[in-house]
């Protein structure tokens, strides 16, 4: 804070809070006098500026100070007044919010310690089995060839076992012979990974679907390891009746927990909600805001790790039949033809060989180490600009290869003096159209520069622009295509309602599409309308193409089964259409 005489001061305060409790945190500033926090305080013995209409105030962490775990309630702010802990009011108005998420968290503690002890008694059980099988053959042979080892589960009580049932019978079907880390954290979250892979295999099946409502269990169990993909499918299923009764609770609480856990879809979904103030989400641009910065940021991180279950995020839509004839994979017809014109010196196929292997495009697995040898060879045989500086960057930031800033920088020049666009060159190699993107929506937050008034729609939608590049997302968007290409119709609609969820676009219109391909899958699996709702969302966005404002035009003329026609909707959605240069 800045005194009045003109120091500047930072406080720091040494209290602890309370784990897996509610409670209130009062905060007040008296000038001069103790500055009370709950019921610590310590003294400022002088005045110190405040203007409250300049800059903004940060709950939580900021890119100074690390935030807390913990589930945010409702603020209050008195600009004028400084009240007494006694007297102010501020509930926790969602009870069954609040209560659903101390069940949860009850419920874990149980969980895991199941699964730790369970696994800690099969494992000692099966050492001290192999000290006996060491010294005698046979023993040796019936252990080798037998079933897995299991535990009875009669060391827990009967209640326990019967609270718990699924999970100790999935434990009981589980190998614990091959080795896993000692750290309890670590054993847990990888039964819980395990736990969810069974479960997301069987989901992804023919007929599948059918199988989510019993699912749910198991995927609880997952969560509560700390494996949180599985909190983004529980967020998903209650949130749109997948195989179970809507449960917009239920929703917001998984949706809650995966983001706690870094989830990246479940952080954007968030976003997109708050964004929307749409499924009894209110409206709240900053709050959308710190939910897409997050994963903006980490998507500019993401780029830049090699391993992981990462895609390039590609608009392929279902309608589009060309572009679904491109898609291709490493036997496919597409993908050999390009790499016998790579091979033959061809730059245009080198390029796009080392972009689609780089990235994982076009339905090609991802596989940098292949992608840098198609740049390196295209760079230093064919001397192509483009290869040149593509390769420059990937030594720039060490992508998959050593990190080689000179010879980056050597490959930048020589691509530069073969093209007038040399200026753009430098200034990609500085910053990155990501990186830039993700500043200029932390300008229209803050409101600190001149040339970007504060603006939090805006700064959403950049920082939304640039989340919506996430590599895993990326991937989930990708085995959608693929499972739609390979007519997996359950695995598809499981893939793409994910992916729509968090709000991109290009997924909510082809899930729409999907759901009017076979209504019998929505109809079936799916407790919304999933044709109107995902049609409806698709042209809330700001990069909606023309075929959903035609598509939801001719819905509010003609009327859409138990949707009323809306006549000036109608028009207002044909017109915007025109606007896009399609028109009927």
């Amino acid at each position: 804070m800045h005194l009045i005489r003109g120091d500047d001061l930072a406080v720091k305060t040494s209290f602890s809070l309370p784990l897996k409790q509610w409670f209130r945190l009062d905060l007040s500033f008296k000038g001069g006098q103790p500055a009370y926090i709950s019921f610590v305080f310590s003294s400022f013995r002088e005045d110190f500026y405040c203007d409250d209409t300049a800059g903004y105030f940060v709950l939580g962490g900021s890119g100074y100070v690390n935030g807390i775990e913990a589930f945010f309630g409702p603020v209050k702010y008195y600009r004028l007044n400084v009240l007494e802990t006694d007297q102010i009011s501020n509930p926790l108005h969602d009870k069954e919010t609040v209560e659903q998420i101390e069940h949860y968290y009850e419920r874990c503690m149980d969980i895991q310690d199941i699964v730790y002890e369970y696994r800690h008694i099969v494992r000692k059980g099966q050492l001290a089995q192999r000290a006996c099988y060491s010294e005698n053959y046979y023993l040796e042979q019936l252990h080798k060839y037998r079933g897995k080892s299991t535990c009875d589960a009669f060391t827990w009580g009967k209640e326990l076992r019967e609270k718990y049932h699924t999970l100790f019978k999935l434990l009981q079907e589980m190998d614990f012979s091959a080795p896993v880390s000692e750290e309890e954290s670590d054993t847990v979250l990888e039964i819980g990974q395990r736990i969810f892979e069974k479960i997301a295999k069987n989901l992804s099946s023919p007929d599948g679907l059918s199988s989510v409502g019993s699912s749910v269990p198991f995927l609880v169990d997952s969560s509560c390891c700390g494996y949180h993909k599985a909190s983004y499918f529980l967020a998903v299923i209650f949130e749109t009746g997948l195989g179970v009764s809507v449960d917009h609770t239920k929703g917001l609480l998984y949706s809650l927990v995966g983001a706690q856990g870094n989830e990246r879809l479940a952080v954007m979904n968030l976003g997109y909600k708050h964004y929307q103030g749409i499924n009894n989400y209110p409206l709240d641009l900053e709050l959308s805001y710190a939910y897409y910065s997050n994963i903006a940021i980490k998507t500019s991180l993401d780029q830049h790790t090699i391993k992981g279950e990462q895609a390039f995020v590609e608009t392929v839509r279902l309608m589009d039949d060309e572009l679904l004839k491109a898609q291709t994979k490493e036997n496919g017809d597409v993908f050999m033809w390009l790499k016998h014109e790579a091979t033959r010196g061809n730059a245009a196929a080198q390029q796009r060989l080392a972009q689609m292997l780089f990235w994982g495009q076009q339905g090609v697995a991802k596989n940098p180490e292949a992608a840098i040898e198609w740049y390196a060879k295209g760079a230093i045989e064919t001397e192509d600009p483009v290869l040149i500086y593509d390769y420059a960057i990937v030594l720039f930031k060490g992508q998959g290869v050593k990190k080689n800033t000179k010879l980056a920088l050597e490959l930048m020049k020589k691509a530069a003096a073969k093209t007038v666009a040399a200026q753009y060159f430098y200034k990609a190699a500085q910053g990155g159209h990501i990186e830039g993107t993700l500043r200029c929506s932390l300008y229209y937050i803050t409101g600190n520069m001149e040339e970007f008034p504060r603006d939090p729609e805006k700064a959403v939608i950049w920082a939304k622009h640039v989340a919506e590049k996430n590599g895993y997302l990326g991937h989930v968007i990708r085995k959608a295509l693929n499972a739609y290409l390979e007519l997996s119709w359950h695995e598809a609609l499981l893939h793409y309602l994910l992916a729509a969820e968090t709000g991109i676009e290009v997924s909510q219109s082809n899930l729409a599409h999907i759901c009017e391909e076979r209504p019998d899958l929505a109809r079936k699996y799916l407790a919304i309308d999933c044709v109107w709702r995902y049609y409806n969302f698709s042209v809330s966005q700001i990069n909606a193409p023309s075929f959903v404002y035609l598509k939801m035009g001719d819905f509010y003329y003609y009327g859409y089964q138990n949707q009323s026609k809306d006549l000036e909707l109608s028009v207002r959605m044909y017109a915007q259409a025109a606007l896009e240069g399609d028109s009927q």
